[in-house]
């Protein structure tokens, strides 16, 4: 699953686009808002879905090595945030869509339907 397949998928918006944006294959999905429950997580290919929209969140994403966020809800866009999403060069994303549709619209994309 490529960067663009999700935007295509959840109507998200980009933030910020990564240099691996067109290159980076997302081989895994975590949903979660508690990012100590995110750092326990042993996987390549990492993407997160939260709605947490806090420096906290993509710190916890490139600490385990994953590629990029997309924010749901709709929820704000934290102050500084994509300027951190640039030093890390992460894919920051953002979708109106709730957590549990975005989850459903990534499955099926990885399941390959």
């Amino acid at each position: 699953m490529k960067f663009q397949d999700i935007i295509e998928q959840t109507g998200a918006q980009a933030v910020y686009k990564s240099s691996r944006f067109d290159s980076a294959q997302i081989k895994n999905v975590v949903v979660s808002d508690m990012m100590s429950e995110v750092l326990t997580v042993d996987k390549e290919g990492i993407f997160l879905i939260t709605s947490l929209s806090s420096h906290q969140t993509l710190r916890t994403i490139n600490n385990i090595g994953g590629l990029g966020v997309i924010i749901v809800n709709n929820s704000p866009i934290q102050v500084g945030l994509k300027e951190l999403a640039s030093e890390f060069d992460l894919t920051l994303l953002k979708t109106k869509m709730p957590a549990f549709e975005v989850c459903v619209a990534l499955g099926k994309l990885l399941e390959g339907k």
